[in-house]
């Protein structure tokens, strides 16, 4: 009876640790710790990758977009690349308004690859090297790629971490500050379905997936199950509910239940936090290690100051025997939650 009762405590308690990062997980973080909008942006003279040095940002009276980048992944290389061509379809298209690009590469030793990029790619926008990472501590930043816009002041305007509909934003942005278009109007071209009254099974999925969260709060485990499976069934687009149901099961230990809503939900939204961090836990019970880690360097991509995800890797990389690996990933989760920890805590 006393092992039962451990083993109880032990499942609520990670029930717990998956629903805590699940409801904190819902929306991605500015990108930059250092500036916020309207902070003058501090100014650097960097070499470039062609030759010679340059400003970031560049002169004063210009709208300046500057794309932050690394190439150290698979999909950072990809999402760059992306943004590269953004960059250049902008100046392209608003250079004679007194709109300037470029973009800012903080891998180091890597010049004749980036080169090479730039070149099989047909890609002139134009590549600062910041290899002793002084404008990335500056900026604060600790999402790549993003893309920040500075104001013809001087002042930030809008910084966007990688989204899938980062182009939309940055564009649209760019278009306000020239005078194309107002805020109220890229606002309703972002997120048109927010001008439009949801149907009432939507209304009432959400309705469902909140209280379930109450229930979760209140660890009322089954009941809050019940709502989100009652959400799903309602709204079955909804990424969320597919989510928290998912992170529900895999606190039940009900794996293959839990990987199927997970699934959904990364085919819903494939940036959804909550669920690969959900899945990456599902693996670990699972002790398939190589599929953990994956999913859980898939969310620190998304947000690379994730402390639970940092402390699960230190988990996984402790059950397979390689310490340092795993007090490294404990000593990067402590350090960023004692940065976020408010002072008068």
């Amino acid at each position: 009876m006393l092992r039962e009762k451990k083993r109880s405590r032990s499942l609520l308690t990670l029930c717990m640790i998956v629903a805590f990062m699940l409801l904190g997980s819902t929306s991605p973080a500015f990108p930059l710790r250092a500036l916020e909008p309207g902070n003058e942006v501090p100014g650097f003279a960097l070499p470039v990758l062609s030759g010679g040095e340059a400003s970031v940002p560049g002169d004063d009276g210009q709208v300046t977009v500057i794309l932050f980048w690394g190439t150290d992944t698979d999909s950072k290389l990809e999402r760059g690349l992306e943004l590269l061509r953004l960059l250049q379809t902008i100046g392209e298209s608003y250079g004679d308004q007194d709109v300037t690009v470029t973009s800012v590469n903080v891998d180091k030793n890597n010049r004749e690859k980036l080169g090479k990029l730039m070149e099989t790619e047909s890609i002139t926008v134009p590549v600062l090297l910041d290899e002793d990472e002084e404008l990335y501590a500056a900026y604060g930043l600790f999402v790549l790629p993003t893309v920040a816009i500075v104001d013809r002041d001087g002042t930030l305007k809008a910084a966007v971490g990688y989204t899938h509909s980062i182009g939309d934003s940055i564009m649209g942005q760019v278009q306000v500050m020239l005078g194309l278009k107002t805020a109220e109007e890229l606002e309703k071209e972002l997120n048109p379905e927010e001008m439009v009254e949801a149907p009432d099974h939507v209304k009432k999925a959400q309705m469902r997936l909140n209280l379930g969260r109450k229930f979760m709060d209140k660890r009322l485990m089954d009941l809050a199950g019940v709502e989100f499976e009652k959400a799903v069934e309602l709204d079955p687009q909804n990424a969320e509910a597919h989510a928290e149901l998912g992170g529900l099961y895999v606190c039940q230990k009900e794996y293959d239940k839990a990987l199927a809503e997970l699934a959904k939900a990364i085919e819903l939204n494939p940036d959804s936090i909550q669920a690969r961090f959900a899945m990456g836990v599902l693996y670990r019970g699972k002790g398939e290690f190589d599929r953990a880690i994956s999913e859980f360097e898939g969310v620190l991509e998304l947000e690379p100051a994730h402390a639970a995800t940092f402390r699960e890797l230190g988990k996984v990389f402790e059950e397979q025997g390689e310490i340092e690996k795993a007090l490294q990933s404990y000593r990067q989760s402590l350090s960023i939650v004692f940065e976020n920890k408010p002072a008068t805590e």
